[in-house]
């Protein structure tokens, strides 16, 4: 279908004229994989994931992510040539390698040059594994041949489950899988931090200090060897959907319980105002919020006429007046329903806690009030014991970017999402957790080395059918028992729910303004095996079943939807939602 389709039709759907990313199959005997530009993933032998994908990074000094340009490929008989060049900016690295299939191994080895002179945080290979990996045992061979034993987390780890890794050995579903690096000492982090799916190995060791300046001519060289065999007989593949290729049948079931209730959906700068007290124009963005949350010009992106505001405090270096910020809060005479404060490091320390609670008190600020991060959930899962013990509300945000960028890897996110919510409300210990806000690209760099570290803004697919299916299968995924709010975007503009502020919102804005209407709603159980990139979210809106659907894979999808009595049959296209109203269907 994808080739059949116009350039117009793709934008609309994709937010660019050719559906990315372009893959191929590759393998030989009993491997199979796909190549993704200079990315060799979902890499099955007999049929079993052992690895989600195997690339070369190059980080900048900032951790950014220098995206690869493939400038040659030449394959034969299981044999891949790959002549790859990262270029922005300062940064210019050529790497010359290859992929070999062997019956018992695939080899994956490069060998690059600095082109120019650079600050790099990291250059070389990164193994991600899959998400079902969490919990299974694995045995760390280190450089020096000591063998230990560890086990991947199933609850997400704030730090390096595995360090000082040489090899990695694994049994999964009667495959017993090898894994050794060359080049390089490697280690293991959880990406579900990062609402990735998947755990990382990757080099060089974070203990390492970084960022290193490479010369022009410098090279690295690197190799990884992934060898598996069958072991106590016959191999029976795992995680192979009956429902890939057919009809889904799914059933609606009765309410979850009564406290799983659709969440409040918010707009990021509108609902939810983050005001940068080191910056000069903070009180123009709160008249701005103000304004919008009374029903002037951003008002229309809500179904209500007015909302509240949850406001975050960013304090800067250099500033230490809360009092100033919290009084032109009560001075703009808007309805707050939450307000918390966050400093350089984008978390709430003991001390700027103190303050705004202070500030609150000598100016008379009647709000709920909440605290945690304003960036990723990685921060709040390292962080949270430095956190003050009285938050009455923890919060933190998603971008599914930290990392890499491909539509693929977008979309696996959200398998990571229900995952971090959950581990946000064991964080959270009976408190309630307001997440956001939830946006396609990193509103800052968490991360930098360098102040006012450049951000990228404008993702093509903003705009575009598929990130309305992306979003509710977001939904989905972060509405459970305790999340009490989800904030999504931005109002308008390249990063907004409008391309600009006198336009009809784009497709996640006219699926947002839809959930608004339902928040509150106690949410019913989905039964069944969804095929891989479905979502569904069903909710009882008074005497009614409402029921969304989202497609944010590549295929069209037929799903036959049951709740009691009653059924529908929906086929739904690629990169679409669709929604089914039922009375009763108890």
């Amino acid at each position: 279908m994808r080739d059949v389709l116009g350039p117009d039709h793709l934008v609309r759907l994709w937010g660019a004229p050719e559906f990315e990313p372009r893959e191929s199959p590759v393998g030989v005997g009993p491997w199979t994989a796909a190549l993704r530009g200079g990315e060799l993933a979902h890499i099955r032998y007999r049929g079993i994931e052992l690895l989600r994908a195997i690339r070369v990074v190059v980080r900048d000094e900032n951790w950014g992510t220098i995206e690869p340009v493939v400038e040659a490929t030449a394959a034969n008989d299981g044999s891949i040539d790959l002549v790859v060049r990262h270029v922005c900016g300062e940064v210019d690295f050529e790497w010359r390698g290859g992929i070999r299939f062997r019956d018992d191994r695939v080899e994956f080895f490069f060998d690059g040059v600095a082109r120019a002179e650079f600050l790099r945080n990291r250059i070389g290979f990164v193994v991600l594994h899959p998400l079902e990996d969490a919990g299974r045992e694995f045995t760390v061979t280190t450089p020096g041949g000591e063998r230990r034993d560890i086990r991947f987390p199933v609850e997400i780890a704030p730090h390096q489950p595995a360090r000082d890794i040489a090899a990695l050995h694994w049994v999964r579903d009667q495959v017993a899988a090898d894994l050794e690096f060359g080049g390089e000492i490697f280690e293991t982090e959880d990406q579900r931090n990062w609402t990735d799916a998947s755990f990382k190995t990757y080099g060089t060791p974070l203990a390492i200090p970084f960022p290193v300046r490479i010369a022009v001519g410098d090279r690295v060289a690197q190799s990884v060897t992934l060898r598996a065999r069958s072991v106590e007989g016959v191999v029976v593949p795992s995680g192979a959907s009956g429902t890939a290729a057919g009809r889904a049948v799914i059933t609606i079931g009765p309410p979850l319980s009564a406290d799983w209730l659709l969440p409040a959906i918010g707009i990021g700068g509108v609902s939810l105002v983050e005001l940068d007290l080191g910056s000069a124009g903070w009180r123009e963005v709160l008249e701005a919020a103000v304004e919008a949350a009374r029903g002037g010009s951003s008002a229309h992106v809500h179904r209500r006429a007015s909302h509240p505001l949850d406001i975050r405090l960013v304090v800067s270096e250099g500033f230490d007046d809360l009092d100033t910020a919290v009084g032109a809060v009560v001075e703009s005479g808007a309805t707050v329903a939450l307000i918390g404060v966050f400093g350089s490091g984008h978390i709430t320390t003991p001390s700027l806690w103190r303050e705004l609670n202070d500030a609150i008190a000598r100016q008379g600020l009647r709000t709920d009030l909440v605290g945690g991060t304003r960036a990723h959930f990685t921060e709040l899962n390292r962080g949270v014991a430095d956190l003050p013990p009285d938050l009455p509300a923890l919060t933190f945000s998603i971008t599914p970017q930290m990392h890499t960028v491909e539509t693929e890897h977008v979309s696996d996110s959200i398998g990571a999402q229900r995952i971090v919510a959950e581990n946000a409300m064991r964080l959270a210990a009976g408190r309630h957790v307001h997440i956001g806000p939830i946006t396609l690209l990193p509103r800052f760099n968490a991360v930098a080395t360098t102040p006012d570290a450049p951000v990228r803004s404008g993702d093509p697919r903003q705009h575009s059918e598929y990130l309305a299916a992306w979003t509710l299968a977001s939904v989905a995924a972060l509405a459970i028992p305790g999340v009490a709010s989800l904030t999504y975007f931005s109002p308008d503009g390249p990063d907004g729910i409008r391309r600009a502020a006198d336009v009809d919102a784009s497709p996640a804005g006219v699926l947002l303004e839809r959930l608004l209407g339902l928040a509150g709603d106690t949410v019913c159980a989905v039964e069944g095996e969804l095929p891989d990139r479905l979502a569904v979210l069903a909710v009882r809106h008074g005497g009614a079943l409402v029921v969304f659907v989202a497609n944010f894979g590549a295929e069209e999808r037929t799903i036959e939807l049951r709740a009691g009595s009653q059924s529908c049959t929906l086929t739904v296209g690629a990169a679409s939602c669709d929604e089914w109203i039922t009375l009763g269907g108890e």
